[in-house]
């Protein structure tokens, strides 16, 4: 166990239903650098996804499928897991926090999602995170909001993120129960749209990280990709 605030609670509880809340990957996906005090790059011109050319990425277990613009690229979750091998047995210079939330990282991620990288700044790359759920549907549905908002930080102080949960919402998309949380990390300089799809069978999320000044841009490609989403279809 654990106390996170004062209350004494489970950490594999937490992990668990946090893990499903949040996708925190994305933040390591991104680009640890990105939080030394640098300035940041102008926000690129945003995508029109009417006007390009896209393709198709598909999550196998998942039963999903959507477009992104070429220049866009996936990243599956096997690959990613590779590359946090490698981050920590290298020689990078990883401080020590890095390496413990790589490691983290590596150990939470799922066999079923993947990375999507916008850009590939050398700051910090804008990216979505595809993960499966490890926890069901119906046992995040029935939390009330400030348990997920705790079960969220609790999560992120083990990581020793600074953040700010801004605000939390419940809708609906493509007929599918979804919970929206946007906050930001690292003081205000990136920021993050989670979106939970609470499916009965195979329940994920989306989770959106971008740069503060690359966010309003990221948020209506991420959009415009979400209506490209399809469940069942491969080609």
């Amino acid at each position: 166990c654990a106390v996170y605030m004062g209350i004494k609670t489970d950490i594999s509880k937490v992990y668990l239903v946090g893990i499903a809340l949040l996708g925190v990957a994305a933040l390591i996906a991104g680009s640890a650098a990105y939080f030394a005090l640098r300035p940041p790059p102008p926000p690129p011109p945003p995508i029109d996804f009417t006007k390009i050319k896209n393709k198709k990425i598909h999550c196998e277990k998942l039963d999903l499928s959507m477009l992104i613009p070429v220049e866009w690229e996936f990243i599956s979750a096997d690959t990613a897991k590779k590359m946090f091998n490698e981050m920590l047995a290298g020689e990078n210079n990883l401080s020590e926090l890095d390496k413990k939330r790589t490691e983290i990282f590596r150990d939470i991620l799922q066999s079923d999602g993947g990375y999507i990288f916008c850009d590939f700044d050398s700051i910090f790359a804008d990216n979505i995170t595809v993960q499966a759920s490890p926890v069901k549907a119906k046992e995040i549905a029935e939390r009330p909001d400030e348990e997920l908002r705790f079960l969220i930080k609790g999560l992120l102080q083990k990581l020793e993120y600074r953040s700010q949960i801004y605000e939390t919402k419940r809708t609906t998309r493509f007929g599918i129960p979804c919970i929206e949380i946007q906050l930001s990390a690292e003081s205000s300089k990136i920021i993050m749209l989670h979106c939970i799809f609470l499916r009965e069978e195979k329940p994920f999320s989306l989770t959106l990280a971008a740069k503060a000044n690359t966010y309003k841009q990221r948020l209506d490609e991420f959009n415009s990709m979400l209506a490209t989403l399809e469940f069942g279809k491969k080609n």
